[in-house]
């Protein structure tokens, strides 16, 4: 699967690609972000991100110090915060993370019975 281009998100249904917004490779926020769109981080981020109903997406370049609260979330690069994540984690292989996994479904979790209704994850 090609990595996501920054800027741009597939709209699921139409395959018509829509905007949003990016924090890019020279970007440092320390702080909280929010917002009610998909998010795009190759930046530095360090306080908390919170986009609940909505995917983030941690770009190769990025290094995230943030509790992340989201609907879908996609790893590619550093994360070293607690991760919420409502629906789908997608973890690839270039990615690097430190923190507890909270609430979240994994591709092929369907298949392991976890015994719980909610599922925590602590990877160090």
């Amino acid at each position: 699967m090609p990595a996501p281009v920054p800027g741009s998100v597939p709209n699921s249904g139409t395959g018509v690609v829509t905007e949003h917004p990016t924090i890019g490779c020279s970007v440092a926020i320390k702080g909280d972000v929010s917002g009610n769109e998909a998010l795009f981080v190759d930046g530095m981020i360090e306080g908390s991100i919170r986009f609940p109903k909505h995917r983030v997406t941690v770009g190769r370049g990025s290094q995230v110090r943030a509790d992340i609260h989201s609907q879908d979330l996609i790893v590619m690069g550093s994360v070293k915060s607690n991760i919420h994540c409502t629906d789908l984690l997608d973890i690839r292989s270039e990615s690097w993370i430190q923190g507890e996994i909270v609430d979240v479904w994994l591709p092929g979790a369907e298949a392991v019975n976890w015994g719980v209704q909610r599922r925590t994850i602590t990877v160090q």
